[in-house]
């Protein structure tokens, strides 16, 4: 049996299912698992809760095409380490998110602004500050409109 392969990964899974008891759905989000091998390539981890079977959900693993996560059908492009939007993506993802929606639905738009990130980023070592970004873009993905509407 296959289990989530280290402690950051298993924190950042709890986190998508409890988006996910609100939500309904995981969206593409990358996990390694363990086997008897150690741990395996980046997993692509979709899937929903079936709310007409006890809340039950299903899950679809496979594996991680980094063109898959880096850039979707619609050419806007994701940044690697976080999986959200870069910069020159999200002006054009915002466009077309809102381009169906009606005029006179209440749409919010929220900036966060990480004052001292630079100083943070300067104190911690690469592999956490590479943890940290993809659990804070996971966390804002899955938080935004429809589960995919975050950018950096």
């Amino acid at each position: 049996m296959r289990r989530i392969s280290s402690t950051e990964d298993r924190a950042l899974v709890d986190e998508i299912l409890r988006i996910a008891l609100g939500r309904g759905r995981i969206g593409n989000r990358s996990v390694r698992l363990l086997g008897e091998k150690g741990p395996s390539v980046p997993l692509v981890l979709t899937g929903y809760r079936l709310d007409d079977l006890n809340g039950h959900y299903f899950f679809a693993l496979r594996a991680n095409n980094s063109a898959q996560l880096d850039e979707d059908e619609t050419g806007l492009v994701r940044e690697e380490m976080t999986g959200l939007y870069d910069g020159n993506s999200f002006p054009d993802m915002v466009v077309r998110h809102l381009g169906g929606v009606s005029a006179d639905a209440e749409q919010q738009m929220t900036l966060i602004a990480l004052s001292e990130y630079e100083a943070l980023r300067q104190r911690l070592p690469s592999s956490v500050e590479q943890r940290l970004l993809k659990n804070l873009g996971t966390c804002l993905q899955d938080a935004s409109a429809n589960g995919d509407a975050a950018g950096r």
